[in-house]
Order: structure tokens, then C-alpha cells, then sequence
């Protein structure tokens, strides 16, 4: 089945305080089901409910799954509804999209 417009729910298992203003979100896929992999420079759409989807590139190396970091900005309406989530709050993700770079 093609999952490319219906997100993958996913928990944050830990939430990492960067500054004042950034976060790393470290987020685990909770259907198993699911097939994941990324590579270096893709992104993540994450899906807020009532705020909508942003585009956030992965943080981590594909090489720490089933975890997947984003370091993420609080710098609008949804950034800021993701910085208020606490750890175990779900939300919602689709991808890996962009074009990868080789490391």
C-alpha cells in the first residue's frame, strides 16, 4: 500500500533542550508495521493536529532506527505546538522525501 499521504503516527521518546529557542525531538514510529528507512539530507512532513504539516530534516544518522531525531526551531504556530508537547505525546509523519547527499 502506498503510505505517501496518510502519516505514520509516532511518539516523542525524549525531548533534548538545544537553547532557548530549538529542541531535538527524538520520535519513534509506534506501527511496527510500518517499513522505515532514511538517508542523509531527507526531511520528515510532521503533522500537528489543528496546526497542520511543516517540513523538519532529520537530525540523526539512519543508522540510530527505530529513533529518529529533529531538531526543531520554535519559530511559528506549529513549531510552537510541537515545543509545548510533552514526552509520550503522538503525533504524526511522512516521508522520507528530499534528495540525499552522500556522506
Amino acid at each position: 500500500m502506498n503510505r505517501t499521504f496518510i502519516p505514520a503516527p509516532a511518539v516523542i521518546r525524549e525531548i533534548i533542550r538545544e537553547n532557548d529557542r530549538i529542541s531535538t525531538f527524538r520520535l519513534e514510529i509506534t506501527d511496527k508495521t510500518i517499513p522505515f528507512t532514511f538517508h542523509p539530507g531527507q526531511f520528515l512532513m510532521i503533522s500537528v493536529p489543528h496546526c497542520g504539516e511543516a517540513a523538519i530534516s532529520i537530525s540523526s544518522s539512519p543508522y540510530t532506527l527505530p529513533l529518529i531525531d529533529l531538531s526543531i526551531m520554535r519559530t511559528g504556530e506549529l513549531t510552537t505546538a510541537i515545543h509545548a508537547m510533552k514526552e509520550g505525546t503522538q503525533l504524526g509523519i511522512r516521508g522520507p522525501f528530499g534528495t540525499v547527499f552522500p556522506m
